[in-house]
């Protein structure tokens, strides 16, 4: 009796570890003494690190916000109210629910309002990924340096009355790296697979820099063409002309006594 007892009680410590062990796995770290801050950051499946890579340059200064935003500070609610007010559809919100859900520290929020990833601390856990209300993040190996920081489908002018750093859909990276890239939808697409055909060429005539390479240590480097953006201050909330009003329906909910849910 004692020994089927005994059998019990060690097989629902065996049962509690394997449940703490797959629970480890979903968030994609476990401890290891190896490490220098004993976290194992996720890897590829060839073995190369990965990392969460934010498709969206338009911060405050070069984004234009349509209507001012007065409900809960967070990316979730104010995606729910109007859009957040941003002009860009696609846009990042800049509220930092991304910051604020990573656990290792590896996201901070720029002077703009945008998050900046540090790849050192990214684990690729993929919490950015599954907490952004606009599908802003994605988990890429970090070798895949060309990146498109829009996600605007916008063509042309108007994607660049929105943000002066959007993809207006030109086609000239892809001319610049044929097979590498590709318009679709108005927007630039990277083709990983060959991402090892001097991909780099394809930064260099994009005219809004909307199209960048991801330095190891200079972070996202422009191409020669691109425009100079040399404003630091935040552009004014600049309502359309069909005339909305300049306060977000974020407003007029909180003055209800309501709250989005996040």
């Amino acid at each position: 009796m004692n020994l089927l007892l005994a059998g019990l009680v060690m097989a629902g410590i065996g049962g509690a570890a394997a449940l703490s062990l797959a629970f480890a796995n979903r968030k994609f770290f476990y401890l290891d003494e190896s490490h220098a801050d004993g976290i194992v950051p996720k890897l590829s499946a060839n073995g190369e690190k990965l990392v969460a890579r934010l498709a969206c340059a338009g911060g405050s200064n070069v984004a234009w916000t349509r209507a001012r935003y007065e409900g809960l500070g967070t990316c979730r609610a104010a995606a729910l109210v109007g859009g957040g007010g941003k002009g860009c559809a696609w846009g990042c919100l800049g509220l930092g629910d991304c910051a604020r859900v990573c656990e290792f520290g590896a996201i901070t929020m720029n002077e703009h309002g945008l998050p900046v990833v540090d790849e050192s601390k990214c684990t690729a856990c993929g919490d950015c990924v599954t907490v952004c209300p606009k599908q802003l993040f994605s988990i890429h190996p970090i070798s895949h340096r060309l990146w498109v920081a829009c996600k605007s489908l916008q063509h042309g002018e108007a994607a660049e009355a929105e943000c002066e750093v959007a993809c207006n859909g030109c086609g000239r990276c892809a001319a610049d790296a044929p097979g590498v890239v590709c318009i679709k939808d108005n927007l630039a697409v990277v083709d990983y697979t060959q991402n090892h055909a001097g991909a780099r060429d394809a930064i260099h005539g994009c005219p809004t820099g909307a199209i960048v390479w991801i330095d190891e240590k200079l972070g996202p480097v422009k191409g020669a063409e691109a425009k100079h953006i040399t404003r630091k201050s935040s552009l004014p909330v600049k309502p359309k002309a069909n005339g909305t009003n300049g306060t977000s329906a974020a407003h007029r909910t909180s003055s209800a006594g309501t709250e989005a849910k996040s």
